[in-house]
């Protein structure tokens, strides 16, 4: 059996000049004789509050198709009169919303996704909607290390996930105004579901790092040793400007 294959290209940036963000996703996700795609077109406003407390409304819009291979299917029995073999194809309008609320210290945010599938039930597609609450501390106050912990609640129909993850960013000072370089990471996440996440990272420049995790299964209804994930991430090192507005990292 082939293991499923999750790919994820995305695209932003943040006008100074607007308090916006513009952005573009595409994801493509395989699991056995199916194939999702899903490309959006991303955006977000910034809503000053009063001092060292922002707002932030999101709002993603694609489409969402799913196709069924299933001339590929090998069942037991071929000779099921009960099977279709028909390839099938599913497609519609896709939205995602959401809401942060920023602090110097601390993010709380609400986000639902899938919201044209909100009033429909699963089915062979496997597009639901989901629904998500979190709170998030981060302190980069030190020149050693970063420090993030955080907790997340996921609902999907009758089935909750809580996750509690602690992030470290360890970090070399330089005493130069950029501030200190950042080392290597690890972390750990716990869901509910009898799951751990072992997170870590080596940056191999300062705007590359290279992240592997790692999942271990304790629940007795999952058989499985375990999942790989290896991560490339590179922060495209441009700023345009303030005489565009568009800044692509900070």
């Amino acid at each position: 059996e082939v293991a499923p294959s999750v790919y994820n290209v995305q695209a932003s940036g943040f006008s100074d000049l607007y308090q916006s963000a513009f952005g573009i996703s595409l994801i493509r996700d395989d699991i056995g004789i199916t194939t999702a795609l899903n490309p959006t077109l991303q955006y977000a406003h910034l809503v000053g509050l009063k001092k060292d407390w922002n707002l932030s409304l999101g709002l993603s819009a694609g489409v969402y198709t799913r196709s069924v291979r299933a001339s590929e299917y090998e069942p037991d029995n071929v000779n099921d009169p009960s099977i279709d073999y028909t390839n099938q194809r599913f497609t519609s309008p896709d939205a995602h919303v959401g809401v942060e609320l920023q602090g110097t210290y601390f993010l709380f945010g609400l986000s639902s996704t899938h919201l044209f599938s909100l009033w429909k039930s699963d089915d062979l597609f496997l597009i639901s909607n989901h629904r998500y609450a979190y709170a998030i501390y981060r302190n980069s106050d030190s020149e050693l290390m970063n420090f993030t912990a955080g907790i997340q609640v996921a609902n999907r129909r009758n089935l909750t996930v809580v996750e509690g993850t602690a992030i470290a960013r360890f970090k070399r000072p330089t005493g130069l105004i950029k501030g200190p370089t950042e080392l290597f990471d690890f972390g750990l996440s716990v869901r509910s579901v009898k799951q751990i996440t072992l997170i870590t990272g080596i940056n191999i420049t300062s705007n590359m790092r290279l992240g592997y995790t790692y999942d271990f299964n304790f629940s007795n209804t999952i058989n499985g040793s375990g999942t790989h994930e290896i991560l490339l991430e590179y922060r495209i090192p441009l700023d345009v400007g303030r005489n565009t507005g568009f800044k692509w990292y900070d």
